[in-house]
């Protein structure tokens, strides 16, 4: 759920049949109904999303290329962002200062945990910057 000027949203979309359908819940309007919207770009959805300043970002598979897909809450829009498989959208998404982060593990197995040794920090921006933590 997304908060927005006292509302909330709710975004499903279905990764079975019917595939790819988009659908919002609005809370807050009195009215429990949900709308489908649409996307130009068929999704495979792999994991939770983080909201980062009224953009809900999830990493997701589409046409055999990662991505990170970008729900813009207020506009319910989408917006796409093309990765490397190593790259931001392959670990733990995270809210690093504002902007988009992940966290990949040293373990090759995308996601960090207790049994990393050692975590690479990538943030979303006009380059990716690198940090070790």
């Amino acid at each position: 759920m997304i908060p927005l000027n006292n509302q909330f949203k709710v975004l499903s979309i279905t990764r079975y049949s019917p595939l790819d359908q988009h659908q919002v819940l609005t809370l807050g309007t009195g009215e429990l109904k949900w709308r489908t919207i649409k996307s130009s770009t068929p999704q495979n959805y792999f994991q939770h999303g983080i909201c980062i300043n009224g953009v809900l970002y999830y990493p997701v598979c589409t046409r055999g290329r990662d991505m990170i897909g970008c729900f813009h809450v207020r506009s319910e829009t989408f917006s796409f962002i093309e990765v490397e498989t190593t790259s931001i959208g392959a670990g733990t998404l995270i809210n690093y200062n504002g902007k988009l982060g992940s966290l990949i593990s040293d373990r090759g197995d995308r996601f960090a945990d207790g049994e990393s040794r050692s975590i690479k920090l990538l943030v979303l921006g006009n380059v990716y910057l690198t940090k070790l933590i």
